[in-house]
C-alpha cells in the first residue's frame, strides 16, 4: 500500500526515515552507511535530495540522491545521461525489481514496511499542524509545494517527449481532462471542451508562450503580460474559471518546466497575485477561518487536504483511528481531481 503513493510522497516519508542518524543503512553492495543529514529537498528538476552527507564504510560521502519506486527507474528515467545526476551517490528504492546496467555508487533497498511507522508519524504531525493552516505563511508553504509539485510532473512529461514541447503540453492537457473524467462528479461544462483543446491548433498561444518564454524572448514585464493576456483569451470558448483552472493545473507547471530560475520568480509573482473567481464551498467548511481571496490560498488548502488523503483514503485500514467523521463528510463533498 505505501508503495502505491505518489513519489513525491514516499520522498517525504524517506526523508523522515533518514533523519535519524542513528540508523545503520547496507547498501546492495553490502556496505555499511550512516546519514549525517538527508540534504535539501529538492523540489525542482534533477535529483530529489542535495548534498547529502553519509559514512560509508568509515569514509565520509557528500552528494545527491534520487528515489524511485522500482529500482530498474534509474534506467528508465536514463538519469545516467543527465547532467543534473553526475554527482548522484545514493539511489533509495522500495521495490528490487531489476539491477540496472548502471547505477549510483550507494543504491539502499528501503522495503515499504519499514516506511510505515514514518507514516503513522507524519500523519500525527499533520494533525498537529492543522491549527498552524491559520497561518498565512504555513499556508504558502503549502500552496509552493502544490506548483512545485505540478512543475515537477510536467518536467518529467517534457523529459518523456524528448524535450518536445507540443507534444508535451498536449499530453499535459489529455491527462488533465483524463483526471477529470474519471470521477463521479464529472464536470461537464469543462469536459465538453475536451476535444479542441486538446488539439495543436487550439494550444496554439500557449505554446507559442511557452516557445517565447524557453528561449529566453520574453522581458520581466512582458512575462506577466502575456500570462495575463492569455486568462483573458478564451481558446475553445471556455469561460473564464476553466480557463484559469487550466492554466493554473497545466500552463503554469509547463511554465515552471522550462523557465529560467529567475523567470520562475516572475512566475510565482504572477501566481501569488491570481485573484480567486469564486469562494470553494467544501474549504469554507473545512477552513471557515481562511480567506479565499487568492488563488494560491485556494491552493495551499488543497494541497493540505491532499497530504491527508494520502494517509486516510489510500491507506483507510491504517489511518481508520485518525479519521473523524466529519473529515469523512468533508473528503466526500472533494472532487478527487483537486488532489492531483
Amino acid at each position: 500500500m505505501i508503495e502505491n503513493f505518489p513519489e513525491r510522497y514516499l520522498q517525504k516519508l524517506i526523508r523522515l526515515a533518514l533523519a535519524d542518524s542513528t540508523t545503520i543503512w547496507s547498501t546492495t553492495n553490502g556496505q555499511r552507511c550512516q546519514f549525517l543529514s538527508p540534504g535539501e529537498w529538492n523540489f525542482d528538476a534533477g535529483p530529489d535530495f542535495l548534498r547529502m552527507a553519509a559514512i560509508v564504510d568509515g569514509h565520509i560521502h557528500v552528494g545527491h540522491g534520487e528515489v524511485h519506486r522500482h529500482r530498474s527507474e534509474w534506467h528508465t528515467h536514463r538519469h545516467k545521461e543527465q547532467a543534473a545526476h553526475q554527482q548522484t551517490l545514493f539511489h533509495f528504492f522500495l521495490i528490487d525489481d531489476a539491477v540496472p546496467a548502471s547505477e549510483p555508487p550507494f543504491s539502499i533497498h528501503i522495503p515499504p514496511e519499514h516506511l510505515q511507522p514514518f507514516f503513522e508519524q507524519d500523519q500525527q504531525m499533520l494533525q498537529q499542524r492543522l491549527c498552524d493552516l491559520d497561518s498565512l505563511e504555513i499556508l504558502q508553504e503549502y500552496a509552493y509545494r502544490r506548483v512545485m509539485r505540478k512543475a515537477d510532473a510536467a518536467y518529467e512529461m517534457l523529459e518523456h517527449a524528448d524535450g518536445n514541447l507540443e507534444a508535451a503540453l498536449q499530453s499535459a492537457m489529455q491527462q488533465f481532462f483524463q483526471r477529470h473524467s474519471g470521477t463521479r462528479r464529472r464536470p461537464g461544462g469543462l469536459l465538453r471542451y475536451q476535444q479542441q483543446l486538446c488539439s495543436t491548433s487550439t494550444l496554439r498561444p500557449w505554446l507559442s508562450f511557452l516557445q517565447d518564454l524557453a528561449t529566453q524572448q520574453l522581458s520581466d514585464d512582458a512575462l506577466a503580460d502575456r500570462l495575463t493576456s492569455l486568462l483573458r483569451t478564451s481558446l475553445a470558448g471556455e469561460g473564464k474559471g476553466t480557463r484559469l483552472e487550466l492554466m493554473v493545473n497545466v500552463l503554469l507547471p509547463m511554465a515552471f518546466a522550462v523557465a529560467s530560475e529567475e523567470q520562475k520568480n516572475l512566475l510565482l509573482m504572477w501566481f501569488w497575485a491570481l485573484k480567486a473567481p469564486h469562494r470553494y464551498g467544501a474549504l469554507v467548511r473545512r477552513f471557515p477561518t481562511l480567506p479565499q481571496q487568492y488563488v494560491w490560498q485556494q491552493q495551499g488548502m488543497l494541497e493540505y487536504l491532499r497530504e491527508c488523503r494520502y494517509g486516510r483514503e489510500r491507506c483507510a485500514e491504517l489511518l481508520l483511528p485518525y479519521l473523524t467523521a466529519a473529515d469523512s463528510r468533508i473528503f466526500a463533498h472533494l472532487p478527487s481531481q483537486w488532489f492531483d
